[in-house]
């Protein structure tokens, strides 16, 4: 295209966007051509120069941008880390076997109440209503209670892979029209697998997700809850293109957003010079995935949905942590902006084509509802060791690895950490082929690597160096021996310690192993006088702390009352003369 085209094409776009209500045809028209004009004159970059960051890259540059929290911060919620033992040690693998809503979600349809509502388009402004956290029992109440009322809400969920066994949904977002909620999920577990639970199982309610596939799939793993009456935004916007009603859902969208959205998602794919050629790519570009950032670009360009804040960490930190507080702002855009869009939408398709839509994109939504989660089966140190991309170990050192590697799996499961997060194979390796002299130096070693995503051993590990030391001296043998532990609290021999233990902890059960077990009473005895004498030494040092007070106490006392008569006289003796 020409100079002069060019110009002319720029004099039309001026022209139209000038105009109150612009004609679609001869807008779309014209987007096409200002935009052909725009790409002869500048063709993008090619994208192959561009670095792309690896996963682990993308990872450390949210860490630098948003920070990290505590190592191992579940461990301070004592109902949260006992879900995660049930869940880790395969205690609840026959709730995931099925889908008790199965038959609800086929037999379900999308309500008709929420068809129809709106006479004329509606465009909604953003953030005026409230944001609100939920990490106790009262503001869940509140949540719970203000739930029950609606008749439509969005939701999200943010997790974490990289320090738990499973991993974790870290928090759930709930937007509702006039507050958004930000859920901690720690807390407030076990509310969640009961009220929360009931609700999204019910269908009063519609759900909105987009790309909910994760979501959904999360639900199931972490609190058993099968969610029904969804409708995944996604699936309705690529319906909307295919069935070229893009014109239709953004008549009301400004001029400019609609002319930058064209440019940056269409017209940067391929060249358009008339309407028909536009509605043929609709069609192709339904069946790919649209993301929401791209959704939002259209319908909300203002708001910056910021890549990286996808891969951080969102496990809850302190209150004044600037970082987190930008994460819980991203979290809440999810949900917030998601119900908006989906009210442009309904409102601008109207009558007959709102309906088919909606219900269209309802029913492609419950084939995803019926996913099952499929629990990671943990490789043996063995089978490890037989893949082709393990790391190569000597012969007199592979029983020993596949053993240790075995204990770091088994120890991960009790405290829900990632394996690697604890110290990687090439750690193992190095500890096995220059054996440490001592507990403490494999504390030092491993904390001085520090692991693949730069972070310091969690102080479990720390905490039981004493029995990874144990077992690279003694080998399998030691490691059976931990194996046969029987548990006194729900006394069973499964490998783990009363500390470990997935069951609630049990008085009666403690008791009944102290009078059975006499070793078992030997060592409490002893933890008894242990701490016995530790606490008779505290009290003793606070004693003579307290002592050391009065003395100083007394003493600034006496001089005090020096200091008055010595003035006092010396008041009498200037009165005097």
């Amino acid at each position: 295209m020409s100079k002069g085209q060019r110009q002319r094409a720029n004099r039309k776009l001026r022209t139209l966007a000038s105009a109150n209500n612009p004609p679609q045809s001869q807008l779309t028209d014209v987007i096409f051509e200002t935009f052909n004009a725009h790409q002869s004159q500048h063709q993008p970059a090619e994208s192959s120069n561009e670095k792309k960051l690896t996963f682990w890259e993308k990872k450390r540059k949210a860490f630098e941008k948003y920070g990290e929290a505590d190592v191992g911060p579940q461990e301070s919620y004592r109902y949260f880390l006992l879900h995660r033992r049930q869940l880790n040690n395969g205690s609840k693998d026959d709730m995931w076997a099925s889908n008790s809503k199965a038959a609800q979600i086929r037999e379900s349809k999308f309500p008709e109440n929420l068809l129809g509502n709106f006479p004329e388009p509606v465009y909604p402004p953003l953030y005026l209503n409230d944001m609100k956290i939920v990490n106790d029992d009262t503001s869940f109440q509140s949540m719970m209670t203000h739930l029950c009322m609606q008749t439509q809400i969005s939701i999200d969920l943010e997790g974490n892979d990289d320090h738990s066994f499973l991993g974790m949904t870290v928090i759930i977002q709930i937007g509702t029209k006039d507050v958004d909620y930000i859920i901690d999920v720690f807390p407030v577990v076990e509310l969640i697998k009961s009220s929360l639970k009931d609700y999204l199982e019910d269908t009063s309610a519609v759900k909105y997700l987009f790309g909910g596939d994760n979501d959904i799939i999360w639900l199931k793993r972490d609190f058993f809850i099968n969610i029904v009456n969804v409708l995944d935004v996604q699936i309705l916007f690529q319906l909307v293109l295919q069935n070229s009603l893009f014109d239709t859902v953004t008549r009301s969208v400004p001029f400019e957003n609609r002319k930058r959205w064209y440019h940056n998602y269409i017209g940067s794919r391929s060249k358009f010079t008339t309407a028909d050629e536009q509605h043929q790519w609709e069609k192709a570009a339904g069946s790919q995935p649209m993301t929401f950032e791209k959704l939002c670009n259209l319908f909300y360009p203002e708001v910056d949905i910021d890549k990286d804040a996808q891969v951080a960490d969102f496990r809850p930190r302190s209150d004044h942590d600037v970082g987190y507080k930008k994460l819980l702002r991203y979290a809440r855009d999810d949900v917030h902006i998601l119900l908006r869009i989906v009210i442009i939408i309904k409102s601008h398709l109207g009558g007959a084509m709102e309906s088919s839509m909606l219900n269209t994109a309802f029913d492609a939504t419950k084939s995803k509802l019926n996913s099952k989660y499929a629990k990671r089966v943990d490789q043996t140190g063995l089978q490890y060791l037989s893949r082709k991309e393990a790391i190569s170990i000597s012969g007199a050192h592979r029983d020993l690895f596949a053993t240790v590697y075995d204990w770091r799996n088994h120890h991960a499961s009790l405290i829900d950490e990632a394996p690697r997060s604890m110290f990687t194979e090439i750690m193992i390796k190095g500890l096995l082929e220059n054996p440490p002299a001592s507990a403490q130096e494999i504390d030092a070693r491993v904390s001085v690597s520090r692991g693949r995503l730069g972070k310091r051993v969690p102080e479990s590990i720390e905490t039981w160096r004493d029995t990874l030391f144990k077992i690279i001296v003694q080998g399998q043998a030691y490691y059976d021996k931990i194996m046969q532990i029987k548990c006194h609290n729900c006394r069973e021999v499964k490998g783990h310690a009363a500390w470990g233990c997935p069951d609630p902890w049990s008085t009666q059960s403690t008791k009944e192993n102290l009078r059975e077990d006499d070793e078992a009473r030997r060592r409490q005895n002893h933890r008894r006088q242990i701490n016995k004498r530790r606490n008779a030494s505290a009290k003793t040092a606070k004693n003579n702390k307290l002592c050391h007070y009065h003395i100083l106490f007394g003493l600034h006392y006496n001089i005090s009352i020096y200091v008055l008569i010595i003035i006092n006289v010396l008041i009498i003796i200037i009165t005097h003369k």
